[in-house]
């Protein structure tokens, strides 16, 4: 890509785990992948730096949009 090029940004849930999620965001221009990138985050307690479940309505709305975007093998 060149300086002013415009990158179409994908956001895709790769995975949803217990604490964690896992997600890929793909930047593509004129059909072809300029970047991806993947990125894990886990839910951790500040103080104790023990993990987390995911808060229910949390996972509810990922999950949801999984569904609705496609789920990544």
């Amino acid at each position: 890509s060149r300086w002013g090029d415009r990158i179409q940004l994908s956001l895709l849930v790769e995975r949803l785990g217990r604490a964690s999620l896992a997600y890929r965001i793909i930047g593509h221009s004129g059909g072809i992948v300029r970047l991806a990138a993947r990125i894990v985050v886990a839910f951790i307690h500040l103080d104790s730096g023990k993990t987390l479940p995911l808060p229910e309505p949390f996972r509810q709305k990922v999950e949801a949009y999984r569904v609705k975007t496609g789920a990544l093998p």
